[in-house]
C-alpha cells in the first residue's frame, strides 16, 4: 500500500507544477484508445484525488449509505463537483471541466426490506440535488458476510458467488464423510448481492450512453 496523493504530488512537482489532473490526462491518453469505459474508484474522504480525476471524467456516480455521515460526503463532494465544473469565485479558481456530469446517485448498504429507509434516503438526496441526477432504483443491499469475504479473498462479488458454490459443494462432501469443513468462506450465498451489482451497473451503463449522446449533439 501506498500514499498515492503523496505520489502525485511528488510527480506534479517535478513536472513543473502541473495540476495532478493534468498529469491523470496525459496517462490516460496513452491508454484510453484501448477501453469503452474506464472508471475509477475514488476513496470518499480523498479530496486530492477526488479533485484531480473530476478534472478528466465525463461523469460521476457518488454511493450514498443510510446515515447522516454520508449525506455530509454526498455535500462535500457536489462542493467540489460544482467547483470543477462551474469554477469558484470565492477561491479565484475556473472552471476546469464544464463538461463534467452528474450521472447519478445510488444507494449502498440498505437492507432489501428497508423500504422506509430507503425512502427516507432518497427523500434526503433528492432536497440537496434536486432534479440534478437521478437516484438509480437499483440498490447495493447490507450483506456484511459476503463483503468481508469478498475484502479478504481478493474477489469481486460474481467471483465470490462462484466460489460459494465450490465451498457449498466442498463442505457436504466433507459432512458426509464425518469430517469437520475447512473451507473459510463465511457466506453461504452472494447471489442476490451480485445481482444487486450487476442490475447497478446496467443502469450506470444506460445512464453513460445517454450522457454521452447528449455531449456528441451539443
Amino acid at each position: 500500500m501506498f500514499d498515492l496523493a503523496a505520489v502525485m504530488v511528488s510527480r506534479q512537482q517535478r513536472q513543473g507544477g502541473k495540476r495532478l489532473g493534468q498529469l491523470v490526462r496525459a496517462m490516460l491518453l496513452q491508454v484510453a484508445h484501448n477501453y469503452d469505459v474506464i472508471i475509477f474508484d475514488t476513496p470518499p474522504g480523498d479530496l486530492t484525488i477526488m479533485e484531480a480525476l473530476m478534472e478528466v471524467v465525463q461523469a460521476v456516480v457518488i454511493p450514498v449509505r443510510a446515515d447522516d455521515a454520508s449525506l455530509d460526503g454526498l455535500e462535500t463532494i457536489a462542493g467540489q463537483f460544482s467547483a470543477t465544473r462551474d469554477g469558484d469565485p470565492d477561491r479565484n479558481l475556473p472552471a476546469v471541466n464544464p463538461r463534467l456530469q452528474l450521472a447519478g446517485i445510488c444507494l449502498f448498504g440498505v437492507g432489501s426490506r428497508s423500504t422506509k429507509l430507503t425512502a427516507k434516503i432518497r427523500q434526503s438526496v433528492n432536497e440537496m440535488i434536486g432534479d440534478a441526477a437521478p437516484i438509480f432504483e437499483s440498490r447495493i443491499r447490507t450483506m456484511e458476510s459476503t463483503a468481508y469475504d469478498a475484502r479478504r479473498e481478493g474477489l469481486l462479488v460474481h467471483e465470490l458467488e462462484q466460489q460459494t458454490e465450490v465451498a457449498k459443494v466442498a463442505r457436504f462432501a466433507a459432512l458426509k464423510k464425518g469430517a469437520k469443513p475447512t473451507d473459510q468462506i463465511l457466506s453461504r450465498n452472494a447471489s442476490g448481492l451480485a445481482e444487486d451489482y450487476a442490475e447497478l451497473t446496467r443502469e450506470i451503463l444506460v445512464r453513460l450512453s445517454t450522457i454521452s449522446e447528449e455531449v456528441a449533439s451539443a
